[in-house]
C-alpha cells in the first residue's frame, strides 16, 4: 500500500513543481522588458580597497542586494590582544542614485582566533561606474563597532573595481592541456 501513496505523492509535488516554475517564468517574462538606470552596476566584480591594497570579490544584484567576500583575515594593529582577526563575508544593499552612480551599505562580523566575537564594522559609501561599463571607483566610510554598539574607530577610504568576465574555457587551459592528477 505505500507504494502506491509514495507515487502519488511524488506526482503531486512534481506538478506543484512545474507549476511553480511556469509561473515564475510568466512573472520574470512579465518583469523585466526594459534596463532601468543603474544595470550596469548588476554583476560580479573583483573589488580592491585603495586605501590598503586589499582585494575582495563582491556581487551586486539586480533587487539591490550586496554580497561580499574580503580575504579571511585582516591585517592586525601592534600589540593587538589575539594573533589574528577573521572575517566573515559581507551583507547589505546598493541602490541607483544617478544614471552611472550609487549608493550601498554593507556590514561585515570580526572573531578573534578562538572564535569570539570582537566587533562588526559597517561601511558606506558612493559608486560611479566607469564609461566602458567594466570598471568603477567611489569612496567609503565605516566605523568599527564593540558587540555592545560602542564605535572603536572610524575612517574614509577609496575604492575600485573591475568587473568579473565570462573567459572561455579554453583561454584558461587550451585544449590538450594534460589534467592534474593527484599523486599516489
Amino acid at each position: 500500500m505505500r507504494r502506491p501513496l509514495l507515487s502519488v505523492s511524488f506526482v503531486i509535488v512534481l506538478l506543484l513543481g512545474l507549476l511553480s516554475v511556469s509561473g515564475l517564468r510568466t512573472a520574470a517574462q512579465e518583469g523585466s522588458p526594459t534596463a532601468s538606470a543603474g544595470d550596469g552596476f548588476v554583476g560580479a566584480w573583483w573589488f580592491t580597497d585603495v586605501t590598503l591594497g586589499l582585494p575582495s570579490l563582491g556581487t551586486l544584484t539586480a533587487d539591490g542586494n550586496v554580497i561580499l567576500s574580503p580575504l579571511p583575515t585582516e591585517p592586525l594593529y601592534e600589540g593587538a590582544p589575539f594573533a589574528i582577526l577573521l572575517l566573515s563575508g559581507g551583507h547589505g544593499v546598493w541602490d541607483v542614485t544617478g544614471e552611472n552612480t550609487a549608493d550601498f551599505t554593507f556590514v561585515y562580523l570580526y572573531a578573534d582566533d578562538s572564535g569570539a566575537f570582537q566587533s562588526s564594522t559597517t561601511i558606506s559609501g558612493t559608486l560611479e561606474l566607469g564609461d566602458d561599463g567594466q570598471t568603477l571607483n567611489g569612496e567609503f566610510a565605516f566605523q568599527v563597532s564593540q558587540p555592545d554598539g560602542t564605535v572603536i574607530h572610524a575612517d574614509r577610504g577609496a575604492i575600485d573595481g573591475t568587473r568579473i568576465s565570462l573567459i572561455p574555457m579554453d583561454d584558461l587551459a587550451p585544449a590538450g592541456t594534460p589534467v592534474a592528477t593527484p599523486a599516489a
